[in-house]
């Protein structure tokens, strides 16, 4: 479904003859104008009238419509600040992947897809095997190696190695469920609780609709060995959750303040006129406080940043969050209460057209490993996990929306 399929009185060719209308003549109010000024903010009503159209007319998914629509007048309300610039491309360009695949793939060639996956996920095995070695081909520097002790694959990082594996299990346990479990020793060495459960999730969830007693054992193992691996990790000086439900618990606050709107597009990791302070770990206590513009500010005459109260005693260093690590908090951080709802319902929309074959639960299966992830990372932050989000989710549409189209026609008897 499209918003152009909303008849409100042409929608569609209404928003073009709009754009047509305005774009050479548009004239921002907002700053004093001059030549360049007038240039600039004709090419941006451009940019955004067009991104705005192509939200409209082509995308063939109203929740993802709405949502670019969103983040657009969140850009403008918050009078177009320079750093929202780069989470308007990225929205744009993933919807335009969403759409790629949404028109290409179907339920005869989407083994394809899956097919290149797991050949991405093999090349990671034997890059992860050569750094057990001690082998490493492409993260050296100056001869050295970057990594000497994690083992990342080809992900840069072991974090996002792992959850790379567990995102992709459900796919490798649709062609076979005893080779997925070799995944887990990916997801194992990233040190990535959430990647763990992740992992865990999904390949229940795909073995249960093979074999429910098997699932049910799977359950009590893995349940077992998943909650003994988060205990560690919990219990781990700086690791996974111990310092970030500090931070979680600083930034809803913040977040409430502005419950509708949110803070605006890439807000977290930045301040100025519009949020003036930061968020920084003490990584001594692991506490996280908002630190605001004037506290750190070097004081060249003393040499010295100014005094932060009992946060920060002699000795201590302090660290930013450029990411809240929750894309939960993050989204309702950013993007306030109308973002999210808009998610929430789609969310619910793909659980609706749910329907159990093979290739959908494999689908299902990857977002419910993205779900849990997104507990405590940020996969649709890192291109590298990021790029086949909207693939996915569009061809998930494209195939649900082709078993409902079976069934339509087999209702009314066509």
């Amino acid at each position: 479904m499209r918003l152009k399929d909303i008849r409100l009185n042409n929608v569609g060719i209404v928003s073009l003859l709009s754009f047509m209308a305005l774009c050479p003549i548009f004239y921002d109010t907002a700053h004093k104008q001059q030549y360049g000024q007038l240039r600039l903010g004709q090419e941006q009503f451009y940019q955004l009238g067009a991104t705005v159209l192509f939200a409209i007319v082509f995308l063939e998914n109203i929740y993802l419509s709405l949502f670019l629509l969103w983040s657009i007048a969140l850009y403008c309300y918050f009078n177009f600040p320079s750093i929202g610039g780069d989470y308007i491309q990225n929205i744009f360009w993933g919807l335009v992947l969403y759409q790629i695949a949404y028109k290409l793939i179907n339920k005869d060639n989407v083994e394809s897809v899956f097919k290149m996956v797991l050949v991405i996920c093999a090349l990671n095995m034997v890059w992860l095997a050569l750094q057990l070695n001690h082998i490493d081909l492409i993260f050296l520097e100056e001869g050295k190696q970057i990594y000497t002790h994690d083992y990342v694959g080809l992900m840069g990082l072991k974090a996002f190695m792992g959850v790379f594996f567990a995102l992709c299990l459900p796919i490798m346990a649709y062609f076979n469920p005893w080779l997925a479990v070799f995944f887990f020793i990916p997801i194992y060495l990233s040190d990535c609780s959430v990647a763990v459960l992740g992992g865990i999730a999904s390949f229940i969830f795909t073995l249960w609709f093979k074999s429910k007693k098997l699932s049910l054992i799977l359950i009590l193992l893995l349940g077992i060995a998943g909650g003994l691996y988060v205990k560690r990790d919990v219990g781990s000086q700086g690791e996974m959750f111990v310092d970030r439900f500090s931070l979680w618990k600083v930034t809803m606050r913040d977040a409430f303040k502005h419950p509708f709107t949110g803070w605006g597009l890439d807000s977290f990791s930045h301040m100025g006129d519009f949020k003036p302070f930061m968020y920084f770990k003490n990584a001594r206590t692991n506490e996280t406080r908002a630190v605001g513009i004037e506290a750190l500010r070097f004081h060249r005459e003393t040499g010295q940043f100014p005094p932060m109260g009992t946060f920060v005693s002699k000795g201590d260093s302090i660290n930013p969050w450029d990411n809240p690590h929750n894309e939960y908090v993050g989204l309702f951080y950013e993007f306030g209460l109308i973002g999210t709802l808009i998610i929430l319902f789609m969310k619910r929309d793909m659980w609706m057209r749910f329907v159990p074959k093979p290739k959908i639960i494999a689908l299902a299966g990857f977002f419910i490993s993205l779900a849990i992830i997104s507990l405590g990372q940020f996969p649709l932050h890192v291109a590298r996990t990021a790029c086949y989000i909207p693939i996915f989710l569009g061809i998930y549409y494209k195939l649900t929306d082709e078993d409902n189209l079976i069934q339509r026609s087999i209702d009314y008897g066509t």
